[in-house]
């Protein structure tokens, strides 16, 4: 592991125990609509140092993108919990269990189309794309991989 990586995941463990989230848990109804943006900084965090460590430390990784996992889902936050699925997907993918990546790259482009979000829509489809190459599914991977240049020319313009 190197120095940065533990000095990211440092951070946001500390921002996380320290408030980031205030550590309160929504309780009613009337807190959801009220979520301060700082849990979405952390679980944003939680992502990137899941990503950056699963090369290294698969078990990490996934310990990581779970709790990132779990906060999005109790703050309603889709962003982040299609970011912690395309991570987890590509865990799963580097380690040879491509059935169950396919189906994490699904759900996480499932609810990147829902939210009209177009960067994980691309990394979605582009990911699908590569793990159907691998499995030599050719024509359905170069429909994707045109769906991802298309979403990535979106971005580009914005």
């Amino acid at each position: 592991m190197s120095i940065r990586s533990f000095f990211l995941y440092g951070i946001v463990l500390f921002a996380f125990l320290a408030g980031g989230c205030d550590g309160d848990v929504p309780n009613s109804s009337t807190e959801f609509g009220k979520v301060d943006t700082g849990i979405y900084r952390t679980i944003d965090s939680l992502n990137e140092v899941a990503f950056r460590v699963k090369k290294n430390d698969v078990m990490r990784a996934l310990d990581v993108v779970y709790k990132a996992a779990y906060l999005a889902e109790l703050y309603n936050y889709d962003k982040g919990m299609a970011a912690s699925l395309l991570t987890e997907a590509g865990i799963y993918h580097q380690n040879g269990y491509h059935k169950r990546a396919l189906t994490l790259y699904y759900k996480s482009l499932d609810i990147s189309t829902k939210i009209k979000d177009s960067l994980h829509i691309a990394k979605a489809n582009q990911q699908i794309g590569n793990a159907l190459m691998e499995s030599e599914n050719y024509p359905e991977a170069e429909r994707l991989y045109t769906v991802a240049v298309k979403y990535y020319s979106i971005l580009r313009r914005d």
